[in-house]
């Protein structure tokens, strides 16, 4: 694929998509662009609890290879994503934000993961929340605070409990990212990272898997750079759509 002159970390999701489709980027040149911004801008911004390198160059490259062979799985098809630490990924680390689960091993991927991965999407890492979700203004004395990307010399809050996506997101750590909402966890650092953010109708989109104090009520929902960006998740919605809402009553429904 022909390289482009724009950082890709510069451009928003729908645009990567496009860029993707049209080959003038690869999925490899985008991930090493947010691989790089972040191991250039995460010590200081403290937005990731984990970072998944080996394994986003790994996904990239099966991604380009799939594309260039005709074989693309949809339109957000090598397109990075973060995931806030609440969302199960098997195998991996899901700490909620507590020390309590600092060695905790998910035991299976959460439905809307699982759904993400399958639409092509590449997951950079997970991202810090507050403490079990519990909190708007985006501390945790465990982990540490993410710092709000907006003043980089005065230490500032950037809203939670979704804190550690805002911060990737607004500081092009990634082109968006996964939170949830209960009562502002989304759009708190919508508000405090000038993103936008957008909690949706309850079961609009699978929360199974996703570590929740209150199952019923918390929504997975996006954090991204405008409100356009939100837009193009139009076009994976089918992609990711709950199940009926008697699945969801059980939480690890399919």
């Amino acid at each position: 694929m022909r390289s482009s002159n724009t950082d890709p970390t510069y451009l928003p999701a729908h645009q990567l998509a496009a860029e993707i489709a049209a080959r003038r980027l690869s999925p490899v040149d985008i991930v090493e662009a947010f691989l790089a911004r972040i191991a250039a801008l995460d010590g200081k911004l403290h937005a990731y609890i984990d970072v998944y390198g080996d394994d986003a160059r790994l996904a990239a490259e099966a991604a380009d290879k799939a594309i260039r062979s005709g074989h693309s799985v949809g339109p957000l098809h090598g397109v990075p994503i973060a995931l806030k630490d609440l969302i199960d990924l098997e195998g991996r680390v899901t700490t909620g934000g507590s020390m309590a689960w600092r060695d905790r091993r998910s035991p299976a991927t959460a439905t809307l993961a699982r759904k993400l991965i399958a639409a092509g999407m590449i997951v950079l890492g997970k991202t810090h929340t507050v403490e079990f979700a519990m909190g708007g203004w985006g501390t945790n004395e465990h982990f540490g605070t993410p710092w709000n990307p907006w003043d980089l010399k005065t230490p500032r809050t950037p809203g939670g409990s979704s804190s550690g996506t805002g911060v990737a997101v607004a500081s092009g750590m990634a082109p968006w990212g996964i939170g949830t909402d209960t009562g502002g966890s989304v759009r708190l650092p919508a508000s405090w990272c000038n993103l936008s953010g957008l909690k949706t109708t309850i079961e609009s989109a699978p929360t199974g898997s996703c570590r929740s104090h209150l199952r019923s009520t918390r929504q997975a929902r996006w954090l991204a750079r405008s409100r356009t960006r939100h837009c193009c998740t139009a076009s994976c919605r089918a992609r990711i759509r709950s199940t009926p809402a008697r699945c969801q009553r059980r939480p690890h429904s399919i």
